[in-house]
């Protein structure tokens, strides 16, 4: 399984390189059609380079992860407690969550639609239940899965990966996608999908279909982004905060409108 993903990560790894959106990502997208966000660790070096930006070495902490759409939609965290550490391996890089209180976001991007497809590739390192988010995206000073998206490693604790939450506007309430079970620390290849023909919302992990549930047709928000945790509070009357911290490692996050 393990030779499985690598393969898989390698060959999607050559796609998005081949085909970037950003001058240091080599090469342009055939089409850029519907491209709205793409967060690639192991291009932040060559990206900040481009930016005129202090280089990253392994281990740092990591203020700032620069989009490769071409619409420098940048995720950022300010406060050095809460940055995650950028971490390289041979010619590969990733970003590591601690699962406490690590988490990278953006504002105010003023986005929405009705198709979606997001790609995330990741290591989750442990589930101590609570949501753990990997990444998210919500409607200003909304809840994440009240007006946008979430993926989350939903409520129970886990001691391996069988759990996969996907919810958002239009398929509210916490729903286990994932079919499967698999050590964590491992790098996966996650898709989710938002299919208003189909009305389904569709979940792919390493090229193998998972689970799907309902979708009721309409516009997911991206106003605010988050990856490394959640966007939301249950409790009345208190405003909405980031919460479910994700313990693990982000390689890629790419979302379309399509």
């Amino acid at each position: 399984m393990k030779s499985f993903a690598c393969f898989i990560l390698g060959w999607w790894f050559s796609f998005v390189v081949a085909h970037a959106a950003e001058p240091w990502a080599e090469a342009k997208l055939p089409t850029e059609k519907g491209l709205e966000l793409w967060l690639d660790a192991t291009k932040q070096s060559a990206a900040r380079a481009a930016r005129k930006l202090p280089p990253l070495a392994d281990n740092s902490l990591l203020d700032v992860l620069l989009d490769g759409s071409g619409q420098q939609r940048d995720l950022v965290q300010r406060v050095a407690e809460a940055q995650p550490k950028f971490r390289v391996v041979g010619t590969n890089a990733f970003v590591r969550f601690d699962g406490k209180d690590d988490f990278l976001a953006a504002a105010n991007l003023r986005r929405a639609f009705t198709n979606c497809t997001v790609f995330v590739v990741a290591a989750p390192h442990s589930n101590l239940g609570f949501f753990r988010g990997l990444v998210a995206f919500n409607q200003t000073d909304r809840r994440d899965y009240e007006s946008g998206f979430t993926l989350d490693l939903n409520a129970p604790f886990s001691s391996q990966l069988n759990n996969l939450n996907l919810e958002g506007r239009g398929f509210g309430g916490a729903r286990n996608l994932l079919k499967t079970s698999s050590r964590f620390g491992e790098l996966r290849i996650i898709e989710c999908s938002a299919d208003p023909q189909a009305r389904k919302i569709r979940l792919v992990v390493d090229g193998k279909a998972e689970g799907e549930r309902e979708f009721v047709p309409g516009e997911l928000t991206m106003d605010d982004i988050t990856i490394g945790a959640r966007f939301y509070t249950n409790e009345p009357n208190q405003p909405h905060i980031v919460r479910g911290f994700f313990h693990g490692d982000l390689a890629e996050v790419i979302i379309y409108n399509r």
